[in-house]
């Protein structure tokens, strides 16, 4: 079995060590750390923006995290594989109309916020629909699941907790 190498987006955080750890000290590399990979599989811990040279030895590439993390995409492979999700719309008018129905809508500025950013909560007709990049039926629950699939299987899910500050 090939040794492993993790690339973490942000820092070797609590989680990063334990997984080095769990992986028999398997080095943890920053962005300027090419070339210590070399023939290791580098487990790719939320970058959708690398390009390093050794694409052929990831275990989760750039552009599957991208797909994960950006919204529209992930909703759209969400429709062809017939999993549900909000109902979402770029329309405004669409918008409104939700919010006469009685529906609270997230009007989104960014389509790959996380941690809440840049989502703002309409919650009666009367809230002015503002121009955003998409909006999204709000479904009335405070959990957020985490699913990790690794080679298109799902091998984890997991509700997400708040961090204790």
């Amino acid at each position: 079995m090939r040794k492993a190498a993790i690339y973490s987006y942000n820092g070797a955080g609590a989680s990063m060590r334990h997984l080095s750890a769990h992986l028999g000290d398997a080095p943890i590399l920053g962005r300027n750390d090419p070339s210590l990979v070399g023939d290791r599989m580098l487990i790719n811990y939320g970058a959708s923006y690398l390009t390093w040279p050794c694409q052929r030895h990831w275990l989760n590439a750039p552009n599957k995290i991208y797909n994960a993390i950006h919204k529209l995409v992930a909703f759209d492979l969400f429709d062809e594989h017939g999993v549900a999700h909000p109902k979402w719309t770029r329309n405004p008018n669409t918008a409104k109309g939700w919010l006469e129905d009685g529906f609270k809508v997230l009007a989104r500025d960014t389509s790959t916020g996380s941690e809440g950013h840049g989502i703002s909560v309409l919650k009666s007709r009367r809230d002015t629909v503002p121009l955003v990049e998409f909006y999204s039926q709000y479904l009335g629950h405070d959990d957020e699941y985490r699913v990790h699939v690794v080679k298109g299987q799902v091998i984890t899910c997991g509700l997400k907790h708040k961090k204790e500050t």
